[in-house]
């Protein structure tokens, strides 16, 4: 008889604590607003893909992990509202890849909220 043991790496998943050291746009930002962002804190339950703090993902739809992350991958997770669902301004989009794959403790990330880009460093949380 042979009994097999598989662990879902799921479930042995930390969670991300991340701050963010720069912000770009492709228009021109008024640098007191770059300000608010510059330095500040979110963080990202891995399973569910939610980013939460200063960021968010989660307002009408539920965000979609694509990449739970490995020694190969970035985690990888998205997000979006329909133009219909928010507001009625305009449509949004949300993605986010977090290095996981990198080696160390500090873990490059690059955050998209439309045409505004994030970047900094997570640590598992």
């Amino acid at each position: 008889m042979t009994i097999c043991s598989v662990q879902s790496s799921a479930y042995t998943l930390s969670n991300y604590e991340c701050i963010i050291h720069e912000m770009s746009d492709d228009s021109s930002i008024h640098d007191s607003i770059k300000k608010h962002y510059i330095n500040e804190r979110f963080y990202v339950d891995r399973i569910s893909g939610r980013v939460s703090g200063i960021l968010q993902n989660d307002y009408v739809n539920a965000p979609i992990v694509i990449d739970l992350g490995s020694l190969n991958n970035s985690f990888k997770a998205v997000g979006y509202l329909k133009i219909h669902e928010g507001a009625g301004v305009g449509s949004n989009l949300y993605a986010l890849n977090i290095a996981e794959f990198e080696e160390g403790n500090n873990k490059p990330f690059t955050y998209m909220d439309n045409s505004k880009v994030f970047r900094g460093l997570c640590k598992h949380h």
